[in-house]
């Protein structure tokens, strides 16, 4: 049995699925800049050509914007795990919707994730009218 002893009617614990999916995605995440630092590196090591300069700079970037988000997510996982040990007490203080927004989107698009723009103030979905449920947010 998990740790919050709660099982559901097919007798599996609801921790255990969010553990699982965790992993996953954790594994996943860490996985992704790791190839990338990886293939650059290899790049950098053409034995029979001379990169050019520009070519190389490139390169190192790459190497260097993939371990920035390695050690990033690395202190995630870390503060993650002092959370569950009861070591840190999360916060709960209020964020800027619109701060957090733009920090998700400038995090995708310095890992390339976003390849598509968007005219300020138009969303890609259908409603750009609908609200959140009341409650799911703090004032």
């Amino acid at each position: 049995m998990g740790e919050s002893g709660t099982r559901d009617e097919a007798g599996v614990d609801p921790a255990d699925d969010v553990r699982r999916a965790l992993l996953l995605a954790v594994g996943h995440g860490l996985r992704t800049p790791i190839a990338s630092a990886k293939a650059a590196a290899a790049g950098l090591h053409i034995d029979d050509k001379q990169l050019p300069d520009a070519d190389a700079r490139e390169l190192v970037s790459i190497i260097e914007d993939s371990l920035d988000r390695l050690n990033s997510m690395v202190d995630d996982v870390l503060t993650l795990g002092q959370i569950a040990a009861g070591c840190v007490a999360p916060a709960h203080d209020g964020v800027d919707l619109a701060d957090a927004i733009d920090l998700a989107v400038a995090t995708l698009r310095a890992g390339g994730l976003v390849r598509r723009e968007f005219p300020l103030g138009r969303a890609p979905w259908p409603s750009q009218t609908q609200s959140l449920p009341a409650g799911s947010w703090s004032t």
